[in-house]
């Protein structure tokens, strides 16, 4: 029998084998839920993992279902936030210099002080 794909150990028990839904690599259920704190894909053939299923008995653990979607994570809505405050604003200044014919040292001073509320 093949150890942990993450963390290399035995496992002690064929019930403790847990896999992704697209592939066949076996992990322990702790291992893969800290892997995908970190990503969303099969540490080994990179497939999306949408939910983990016990590769003994075939039940799915209803906890981790739908595990680290990228519309329901943190990182989307830090994304989300980032866009809102930065690429949106300074798209409407692209259009505003187009239609209006406004200079870019209004840009270069709205980028300035953006920068610096942002990163002190």
């Amino acid at each position: 029998m093949h150890p942990c794909g993450i963390c290399l150990a035995n496992f002690a028990e064929r019930r403790e084998r847990w896999r992704p839904e697209r592939c066949d690599h076996r992990f322990h259920l702790e291992c893969i839920i800290t892997w995908l704190d970190t990503s969303n894909a099969c540490p080994f053939c990179s497939r999306p993992i949408n939910r983990i299923i016990n590769a003994t008995t075939g039940e799915c653990s209803e906890a981790h279902a739908s595990v680290h979607s990228l519309v329901d994570g943190p990182r989307f809505i830090l994304c989300y936030v980032v866009y809102l405050l930065v690429f949106l604003p300074l798209l409407i200044i692209d259009v505003m210099v187009v239609i209006f014919g406004t200079t870019y040292s209004f840009v270069e001073g709205y980028a300035c002080s953006l920068a610096a509320a942002l990163f002190g």
